[in-house]
Formats: structure tokens, sequence, C-alpha cells
């Protein structure tokens, strides 16, 4: 699943709004998007949009790094980083800790931790 962020600019008496959003099975992540500044909208007492404002940018986010730990066959994610460089200096900083398992980096996290995100 790809995050994608979003800049609205400021429009029709609303200051421009910047989120992020993510397609799934029932709905584009532009459809994700336009919900999200829908409902800032209505916090502030605005009605709602039936389409983005134009001007409004959409980029790719770039998918983060996992830290994860085997154990015989066992892997589970421990960490998630959005760098490269901070997922290597995580690892350092578990790695001084007396922890037995293999450390290394992915960038798909395991099943149970995409479970207990989702859950969140």
């Amino acid at each position: 699943m790809t995050t994608i962020t979003f800049t609205v600019p400021p429009a029709s008496g609303f200051a421009g709004f910047d989120g992020t959003c993510s397609a799934c099975y029932n709905q584009s992540y532009q459809q994700g998007a336009l919900a999200d500044y829908n409902r800032a909208r209505a916090h502030d007492g605005l009605p709602p949009l039936r389409r983005m404002p134009r001007g409004t940018i959409y980029k790719s986010a770039p998918a983060p790094f996992f830290i994860q730990r085997r154990i015989g066959r066992d892997v589970a994610t421990i960490d998630e980083c959005p760098t490269r460089k901070d997922a290597r200096e995580a690892i350092e900083n578990y790695s001084q800790m007396k922890g037995e398992g293999f450390l290394f980096i992915s960038r798909r996290p395991s099943k149970q931790w995409a479970t207990h995100t989702l859950n969140q």
C-alpha cells in the first residue's frame, strides 16, 4: 500500500491543507484525500466539497524501513523507520541491548506488525 501526501492551496475561505492518505480496497487515494479534506472543512463549519480544489498536489511518500528480529524460524517486526539511515542507527541501539536473535532491515513488515497497525 502506497502512502500519498497531498497539499491543497488556500481556497474559498479555507487555509491551505496538508495531509496523507492511501488507497484501500474500497476507495482511491483521491477519495481518501477528499474525505480527509472535508473533515477538516467540517471542523471549521464549512460545507463539504465534491472535488478537490484546483492546484491540489499529490506526491508518493517513500515506503518506510522495518527492523526485523529473527529467532529460529520466527520473524517479528520491532520498529519502523522513515529512512535507511534511521533504521541502521536503530539496529545499532537494539544490538547494544542484550537480546537474542538476528536483526535486519526489510521493506515489508511481518504479518503481526501489519495487523497491529491496522487495529490502531
